[in-house]
């Protein structure tokens, strides 16, 4: 169908389906699955079901947290209907009929222990060793959902700068293969830190600069950060090039140390308790699972930490580890 991009996902808004099939579904982003969910909307006189499969990643992934632990993935919450959610495994060995004799004990039997749990076993890998972000140290706070609220939060904070990671795309490429970081952090009058929103994604440089605008507006934000040394010229020119009103305060920041390097003074601000979260943001989350002191075991750049970094780096220029000219 087409899950790996942002518009290539939007077109199967216009399918209906009684069942749905996802394919190696550790490759597929939490809020694509989601997605394609709205379209099990058939009324064809079957049950309306989704089927995944995967090879197990990381605990961290959503398909843990749904099949395993029961739990949405975003709140934390245990579902109301457990049973809608079942899991089974299928390893090599009942395959073995179909494989060659030496597969599962020269080949599978010679991986490393966490590999060989994973494509032999079939089993959920534990988080990194030695983790920037343990588990629990995120501490989520609720979004508020009424505008009173929503003004009270804006009181409290006192600045607001949005990090953009543009994963060194070419300013006339479509889509970038990695997707667009893109995360908005504030600091309040306590100096504590809100994680405010993540809006990463696949963009064309149109549509992300039409967005960082639109993000800069809502928020009443105080700079767009970019990364001059990876893109940030980009940054300033595709921003400028469509910033009408010319009310958006651009930084540039030029860094040179490898990006754990840059995430471990930030990560002991979660240890602190001085950076939270409003609200999930799960996707962040999972790219902050695979993040330990020696570095990023992801699959893809985490383009959403290094534009959390960006900002928290900007919030607290005394707090923060010589990594290059701010």
């Amino acid at each position: 169908g087409g899950l790996d991009s942002k518009e290539r996902t939007e077109k199967i808004l216009g399918q209906e389906h009684s069942t749905i099939y996802l394919n190696e579904c550790s490759t597929i982003s939490y809020a694509s699955r989601n997605l394609a969910l709205t379209r099990l909307a058939e009324k064809s006189g079957l049950a309306l079901k989704m089927f995944y499969d995967c090879n197990p990643p990381k605990k961290t992934h959503w398909t843990y947290k749904i099949f395993i632990k029961k739990e949405d993935p975003e709140t934390g919450e245990y579902f109301a209907r457990p049973e809608s959610y079942r899991y089974m495994r299928i390893n090599p060995k009942y395959n073995q009929e179909n494989l060659p004799d030496d597969y599962i004990p020269d080949v599978l039997g010679a991986l490393p222990k966490a590999e060989r749990d994973r494509f032999e076993f079939g089993k959920f890998g534990d988080n990194v060793k030695n983790p920037l972000w343990p588990e629990g140290s995120i501490k989520v706070i609720k979004r508020p959902d009424k505008t009173y609220e929503w003004n009270a939060l804006k009181q409290q904070i006192a600045r607001i700068v949005i990090g953009v990671d543009p994963s060194g795309c070419d300013e006339n490429e479509e889509v970038s293969n990695d997707q667009i970081g893109i995360v908005v952090v504030g600091k309040l009058h306590d100096g504590t830190a809100l994680v405010l929103d993540d809006l990463t994604g696949y963009y064309s440089p149109a549509n992300w600069g039409k967005l960082v605008i639109e993000t800069y507006d809502k928020w009443q934000a105080d700079r767009v950060l970019g990364e001059w040394n990876y893109g940030g010229a980009m940054v300033r020119d595709v921003i400028k090039s469509r910033d009408t009103n010319h009310n958006v305060n651009f930084e540039k920041v030029t860094v040179s140390r490898g990006k754990h390097l840059r995430a471990e003074p930030q990560s002991a601000k979660y240890a602190d308790g001085i950076v939270k979260h409003l609200g999930h943001f799960y996707d962040l989350e999972e790219e902050m699972s695979n993040f330990s002191t020696a570095g990023y075991t992801g699959i893809k750049s985490p383009n959403r930490v290094d534009a959390l970094v960006m900002g928290l780096a900007a919030l607290y220029p005394d707090q923060t580890k010589q990594v290059g000219v701010w």
